[in-house]
């Protein structure tokens, strides 16, 4: 697990109601012993720590408490869990405090030790609930416990470090042995080919060089790279394959192994990657789910545990990929939904992190995160008699312009059935990266003037894909496709205050949260 260092005290924050009321607010048990991970930002959702529990009295001094009966006073706001443990598949569920009058009216627990030479932990879970507006004054929390022998003896408070006594083992089992099973070679720097991070030390904030300490090891987690700068595909990726098929690089010059749990994962691009090319979406959550697919998205199934930081560095281009243009639609027999213009598709998905735990995005300087446009739709078809019967003679539309994105969007197909004086139209011309391609002109009759309709232009920045124009023939007519709507350059599947931007990079096509990511 992450090694983590103490919460500091709750009563310690700005004061307000909880330090004040004398009928509502917090008992003196709380003002004392109340923890939280923060004392001056409320951190709205669930926190847990975990203290290990050892003896504090006797000249030979056990594993851990001596055999007997204890009791565990616990008070919080708001609602908390105890859990006893001395190995993460040998747990005890104490008991669960509620949201409402835990604050100022104590529970007590009994734990009854039967084996002082194994390891025990108080692992607790502390949720403070919204309560705008959350400023600590008014919506502060916090979790106070004392753990007492049977004759009184206050053993460990919540107040007390998680662990003060840190042994190597512990270290290594988070980072794995350093070279030569030297301390002091866990102080080094891991420098990544082909990557844009630089020289990366154990986890941030780790000496590099000089005096290295045990305490240095405090809240800090092993680091895994992930390769979406090198090796993955050009296309569509997905960070958490690429973590399955150890496509990683672990952090450190040490033996040490990937692991999901209580790690940090870094994210890293450093090439361009593309989308997967959309389709055609009947109705806004069809649109929805087409625009979701991403040329670069987290993946799923990563640890609750984990943290997440994504890293984008200069070489790093990710774009959303562009819509096929709609086909010239037919003035006698339509074209169906191929005549619409297909959806653009986004650039960077977020499938992980939570109010508490945020994915971290940081965007270098000449990185760029672009969406995908939409295609043009197909131009409408004509029937005009030109004064040779009723039956007229057919002028199919031109095919939608393609939208800028990568892959380019493809230019539709222009229209067919022509036959007699009338005239095939043209196709519509692909997109590039940042332009829309136009859509191609419909059939003409250069001695009549009669004409299918041109196909609506691609989208592109600032623009949206255009549709194409319905058919007005003087003997019947079809109606033109619509244009695609537009991905985005980041989406999550999560609220915005589920990730942080640090952006100094190009970022175009705005940002859908709460959205499909696929």
């Amino acid at each position: 697990m992450t090694i983590q260092r103490s919460w500091p005290k709750s009563s310690d924050g700005p004061s307000g109601w909880y330090m004040t009321d004398a009928v509502n607010g917090w008992s003196q048990f709380m003002k004392n012993y109340a923890v939280y991970p923060s004392n001056t930002g409320c951190a709205i959702g669930t926190h847990s720590a975990t203290w290990r529990i050892r003896s504090q009295y006797g000249a030979n001094k056990t594993i851990g408490l001596a055999v007997g009966t204890y009791t565990l006073e616990c008070q919080s706001d708001n609602a908390s869990t105890f859990t006893w443990q001395t190995t993460p598949q040998n747990q005890t569920n104490l008991g669960t405090l509620s949201a409402t009058a835990s604050h100022n009216t104590s529970t007590n627990f009994t734990i009854n030790i039967t084996d002082a030479d194994i390891e025990q932990y108080l692992v607790v879970a502390i949720t403070n609930s919204s309560a705008p507006p959350n400023t600590w004054s008014n919506n502060p929390a916090g979790v106070a416990w004392e753990l007492k022998n049977s004759g009184g003896t206050v053993i460990r408070r919540s107040t007390d470090s998680f662990d003060s006594q840190l042994k190597f083992s512990e270290i290594a089992a988070e980072f794995g042995y350093p070279s030569a099973n030297k301390f002091g070679n866990y102080r080094n720097t891991t420098t990544i080919s082909g990557s844009d991070l630089g020289a990366l030390p154990l986890d941030t904030g780790m000496p590099t060089s000089g005096v290295i300490r045990f305490s240095d090891f405090f809240e800090k987690q092993l680091n895994v790279v992930v390769d979406c700068y090198d090796s993955c595909p050009d296309y569509h990726v997905n960070a958490r394959s690429e973590w399955t098929n150890n496509n990683v690089v672990v952090v450190g010059d040490t033996n040490g192994s990937k692991r999901n749990d209580f790690s940090k994962i870094i994210i890293h691009a450093n090439k361009e990657i593309g989308s997967a090319a959309g389709g055609y979406g009947a109705d806004a959550a069809a649109k929805e789910t087409q625009r979701g697919k991403c040329a670069l998205r987290t993946g799923t199934g990563w640890s609750l545990t984990s943290k997440m930081q994504i890293d984008l560095g200069d070489s790093a281009k990710l774009r959303g990929a562009g819509g096929q243009g709609g086909k010239g639609n037919n003035p006698a027999n339509d074209a169906g939904d191929i005549k619409h213009g297909r959806e653009g598709t986004s650039a960077l998905g977020i499938q992980h992190g939570s109010s508490h735990n945020k994915t971290v995005i940081n965007v270098n300087s000449s990185a760029i995160i672009r969406a995908g446009y939409g295609g043009g739709g197909g131009g409408g078809g004509s029937y005009n008699h030109e004064g040779k019967g009723a039956g007229g003679h057919p002028y199919p539309g031109g095919g939608g312009g393609g939208g800028a994105g990568w892959p380019v969007g493809a230019g539709g197909a222009r229209g067919d059935g022509a036959f007699g004086d009338g005239a095939s139209g043209s196709p519509g011309s692909a997109g590039t990266k940042t332009v829309g391609g136009a859509g191609g002109a419909g059939g003409t009759n250069s001695n009549s003037g009669n004409a299918g309709e041109k196909g609506g232009d691609g989208g592109e920045e600032g623009t949206a894909a255009a549709s194409g124009p319905n058919g007005s023939g003087s003997a019947g007519s079809s109606v033109g496709g619509s244009g695609g709507g537009n991905g985005t350059a980041l989406r999550s599947t999560g609220a915005s205050n589920t990730y942080t931007l640090n952006n100094s990079g190009t970022m175009t096509g705005g940002t859908k949260n709460s959205g499909d990511v696929s």
